[in-house]
C-alpha cells in the first residue's frame, strides 16, 4: 500500500490558492510565465511528448512553445491566477478554419507529431460533419494538481465557450493522446468523435508511435455551443467558493461512446479543516496517476 504524505506548507497552499482565484485572457507578456507552467505541468505529462523526449529537450520545447505562442495571439487563451499572481491553470486555444495553414516544424520530432494530427484531421473532417466553417481547438488544458478538483477546468471550459460564442464559433475540439486525458475529457463534458489507435498509424507496417500502456489512442472530442445558452461571463475577477478538493484516480476508459452516469461532485465546503480532511480522505491507496493535465 502506497501512502501519500503532505507537508503543512502544501496543505496551506491548497487552502490559500482556492480562496482567491482570478481568470483572465492570456496576453503576450504572459508567455514566459506560461512557458514555465507548461514545463512543470504539461510537457512531462503528455504521453507523446514524453515518448519523443521533448520534455527533456530544450530545443524541442522551444519549438513547441513557439507553436503555442501563435495560439495565444488568437486572444482566446485563458489563465487562472492565485492570490500570488501565479498561474494555477491555463487553457491555450486557437481558431481553426478551412484555410488554416498546416504546421511546419524544424524539429523532426515535433513534425512527426504534426503529421499525426494532419492524418487525424483528414479522417474526422469536422468542417463537413458539423457544417461549420471554423471551430475552436483547445491545444492545452492544464492545471496545477495541488489545487485542481475538476471544477477549475470546467470553469475554464465554460468561459472559453462564452468567448467562442462571442466570435460566432459553434464547435470546440479537444484532442487527447492517452488513457487518462481521454477519461478526463469525458468527465469534462466532451463527447468522443474520432479515435486512431497508434497500432494502426504505421509506416511499412511499423507503428510510428508506441507510448507505454494504457495509452493506446489519439482521440478527438467535441462540444457544441448552442446559440442561446452560453452568455459571456464577466471574468475580470472570478472568485469561487471553497470547493471540496478531490484527486480522482482513473478507472476504465473507452474512446468510443460510453454509458453510465458520472459523479457530478458538486459538494461545497466552507471550512478549511473540512476541505483538508476531504482532500486527504480521497487519496487512493494504489499508486495510479491523477487527473491534472489534458491536451
Amino acid at each position: 500500500m502506497a501512502i501519500r504524505t503532505f507537508s503543512l506548507n502544501q496543505i496551506r497552499n491548497i487552502c490559500r490558492n482556492v480562496e482567491h482565484l482570478e481568470i483572465r485572457l492570456m496576453q503576450k507578456n504572459d508567455r514566459v510565465k506560461a512557458k514555465k507552467f507548461l514545463e512543470k505541468h504539461f510537457y512531462k505529462r503528455h504521453p507523446l511528448l514524453v515518448l519523443l523526449n521533448l520534455d527533456k529537450s530544450p530545443s524541442g520545447i522551444e519549438v513547441y512553445d513557439k507553436y503555442l505562442g501563435e495560439a495565444i495571439k488568437s486572444e482566446l487563451s485563458l489563465m487562472m491566477l492565485d492570490d500570488r499572481n501565479e498561474i494555477i491553470a491555463l487553457s491555450v486555444n486557437r481558431i481553426m478554419d478551412r484555410y488554416s495553414n498546416k504546421i511546419q516544424f524544424k524539429d523532426p520530432r515535433c513534425q512527426k507529431l504534426a503529421f499525426l494530427v494532419e492524418a487525424v484531421d483528414e479522417k474526422c473532417n469536422l468542417f463537413k460533419k458539423f457544417g461549420v466553417d471554423r471551430y475552436l481547438k483547445m491545444e492545452v488544458l492544464a492545471a496545477d494538481p495541488t489545487v485542481e478538483n475538476g471544477g477549475i477546468q470546467k470553469k475554464l471550459i465554460k468561459i472559453t465557450k462564452s468567448y467562442a460564442h462571442r466570435k460566432s464559433i459553434k464547435l470546440i475540439r479537444f484532442d487527447t493522446t492517452g488513457y487518462y486525458d481521454a477519461k478526463a475529457a469525458i468527465n469534462l463534458g466532451f463527447k468522443p468523435h474520432y479515435s486512431l489507435n497508434y497500432e494502426n498509424y504505421v509506416v511499412n507496417d511499423v507503428p510510428i508511435f508506441r507510448p507505454p500502456p494504457p495509452n493506446t489512442d489519439y482521440s478527438v472530442f467535441v462540444q457544441t455551443i448552442d446559440d442561446g445558452s452560453n452568455k459571456p461571463d464577466r471574468v475580470k475577477c472570478w472568485k469561487p467558493t471553497l470547493p471540496n478538493i478531490t484527486f480522482t484516480s482513473m478507472s476504465n476508459v473507452f474512446v468510443k461512446e460510453t454509458s453510465g452516469s458520472l459523479d457530478k461532485g458538486d459538494m461545497r465546503q466552507k471550512k478549511s479543516a473540512i476541505m483538508i480532511q476531504n482532500f486527504l480522505n480521497t487519496q487512493k491507496e494504489e499508486d495510479t496517476p491523477l487527473i491534472y493535465t489534458i491536451k
